[in-house]
């Protein structure tokens, strides 16, 4: 009822449309927490941390139609909307998921909006080059594998050098 209030006062307060799709989950109610994942990211379409929550909780209670049209929304989105770094983590979690259910195909799909919103970070490239490994793209994972030993050799050079061995590149 405190819900209820609260959206009454504030209909358009994403935040809100969180809590009531926790409440759904406590309730044990998924369409309902799915309804209110989604009419958080109805709200602000452009807010990534609402897509990748809907695609998340969408992935995980097997409604991979709804995390694809997340993914599809996203991938439309311009540079401009991924202003944060945190945003690529977010999208990171969301292929995180796919890796768990081993569809590494989703996973990489994510995991491309992960380097284009954060292109320089060699965690992530080295991430997406073994998601590129798993889904036999073996050019596109040494590729990835040497910009991460490009961007940061210490940390990276070693773990690069032993992915491109052992595709035999």
């Amino acid at each position: 009822e405190h819900i209820d209030a609260a959206l009454k006062l504030s209909p358009t307060r994403q935040n809100i449309y969180f809590i009531l799709a926790d409440h759904e989950l406590i309730q044990k109610n998924v369409e309902g927490a799915l309804a209110a994942f989604q009419k958080a990211v109805d709200l602000e379409p452009h807010f990534i941390v609402a897509q990748a929550n809907l695609a998340r909780f969408a992935i995980r209670n097997n409604r991979e139609d709804v995390a694809d049209k997340a993914r599809t929304d996203v991938d439309t989105l311009t540079p401009i909307d991924f202003h944060s770094g945190s945003y690529a983590e977010e999208l990171a979690k969301v292929s995180d998921e796919y890796v768990t259910k081993e569809k590494y195909v989703k996973a990489l799909a994510w995991y491309e909006l992960v380097v284009r919103v954060n292109p320089e970070k060699a965690q992530y490239r080295m991430n997406i080059a073994q998601l590129y490994l798993k889904t036999g793209q073996f050019q596109k994972a040494i590729e990835q594998a040497k910009v991460a030993a490009q961007i940061d050799p210490a940390n990276f050079g070693t773990q690069a050098q032993e992915l491109i061995q052992e595709i035999g590149g």
